[in-house]
């Protein structure tokens, strides 16, 4: 129900930008500019630097996730701070914490994410219903493929509505193993060797152990 709004609603709006993944093949992320109604980002979609524009205050997004991040890897983003408003589908979270800690959040429709400059996290969504996905059906003796392959090739999409503050900063991913943090570009072409976080990052006691919790209230600073 709700995703058939979102579809009636977005095909009223001028097309959405659509960010691919690694292997610029798969649709990963449709983006629509409700506030300002043009792109905000510093590189265009072929990496070249975009011309210098005056920064909005803040920035009003509808997102579309069609896939679960393809790395290990957390990302971080360019904003002060923004609230990501799941509004169908929702995903698993991984996010960093403390003292390079990891937890674990599940994001239903509803749920309300907080997300800082120095936020590092992962979206991994959710496998398809009908198919748990595998991506096909059984219909006796023969298989045929789900409606999910279309898109989403297993999984549920996930839609939010994307509050921002001020740009201040660009992306970056952080590994969990090597504990690294990458820019952008030099994760995507291989180069950089990285640099260290502090890992007294956020507000949390330090050393929690790893653990599953459910609901964006529960999330450190998503309040």
């Amino acid at each position: 129900m709700i995703e058939s709004l979102l579809h009636a609603i977005v095909a009223r709006l001028p097309p959405p930008r659509v960010i691919f993944d690694r292997t610029g093949k798969r649709p990963y992320l449709s983006r629509w500019y409700l506030y300002p109604r043009e792109p905000q980002e510093s590189f265009d979609a072929i990496g070249r630097r975009a011309p210098p524009r005056a920064t909005p205050p803040f920035e009003i997004l509808l997102h579309c996730f069609h896939a679960s991040d393809d790395t290990v890897s957390l990302h971080s983003h360019p904003w002060t701070v923004a609230y990501s408003v799941i509004l169908s589908g929702g995903y698993l979270e991984t996010r960093r914490t403390a003292y390079d800690v990891l937890r674990l959040y599940r994001r239903r429709p509803g749920d309300v994410v907080k997300l800082e400059t120095d936020t590092f996290h992962r979206v991994q969504l959710f496998p398809c219903e009908q198919c748990s996905g595998a991506g096909y059906l059984l219909a006796g003796h023969q298989e045929r493929p789900c409606v999910c392959t279309r898109t989403n090739r297993g999984v549920i999409p996930s839609w939010s509505l994307f509050v921002a503050g001020a740009r201040c900063s660009s992306w970056g991913f952080w590994h969990p193993v090597t504990r690294l943090f990458v820019p952008w570009r030099s994760f995507l072409d291989g180069s950089g060797s990285g640099s260290r976080l502090d890992i007294r990052y956020p507000h949390v006691s330090p050393r929690l152990p790893t653990e599953w919790t459910t609901g964006a209230d529960e999330a450190p600073g998503s309040t």
